[in-house]
């Protein structure tokens, strides 16, 4: 799966680019059907190794989760996916309103690969779980984001989240914060 992305990289290519050279980046971002949890747990494990950091879950954890958690996953859960070419080149879930803020959906799990930030991938993920969240009939989507990932931030900014105040201490690292982002559907 990721054959594309290091031929690219070994040429020195700082992003995928379209085949008719025109200098905008393509993708294709589709939802993942309930036969797709192994692509889902690679894809997974591939982002807890490259960015720690920015999740609450380890790479040992998901690691260690059977097939039976990745099938049950894959179908309660909106996963999408970015393709550039046949390399799956990053991944988003999208999360059902809780009790507390049923009106909205939780976007989690958000990562695109080195070699293709900054291409638009990143923006096409949101788009995919927005548009998820608007049909489910949600008003909002929010999200969390670590406080030492401002380039994460800035991002989410960008395409139309706020801070809301809140904030918590990620699981995985006690002393770092995650900060709380909303965006309004419209």
């Amino acid at each position: 799966m990721t054959a594309g992305l290091d031929r690219q990289e070994a040429l020195g290519l700082e992003h995928p680019q379209d085949s008719e050279g025109t200098g905008r980046t393509v993708h294709a971002v589709r939802r993942l059907d309930g036969t797709e949890w192994p692509l889902l747990r690679e894809v997974r494990q591939r982002a807890l190794r490259d960015a720690p950091h920015a999740f609450g879950a380890t790479h040992t954890e998901t690691a260690a989760r059977g097939d039976e958690f990745w099938r049950a996953s894959v179908v309660r859960t909106a996963w999408f996916v970015a393709h550039h070419g046949d390399a799956v080149v990053g991944v988003v879930a999208g999360l059902p309103g809780d009790a507390a803020d049923p009106g909205s959906r939780e976007l989690v799990s958000m990562w695109v690969a080195p070699s293709c930030r900054g291409t638009g991938a990143a923006a096409q993920l949101v788009a995919a779980v927005c548009g998820w969240a608007q049909g489910d009939g949600a008003a909002a989507v929010r999200l969390k984001v670590s406080e030492v990932n401002p380039r994460a931030r800035r991002f989410y900014e960008r395409v139309g989240f706020r801070l809301t105040g809140a904030r918590k201490p990620l699981r995985n690292q006690p002393g770092v914060d995650v900060l709380e982002m909303r965006r309004a559907l419209t």
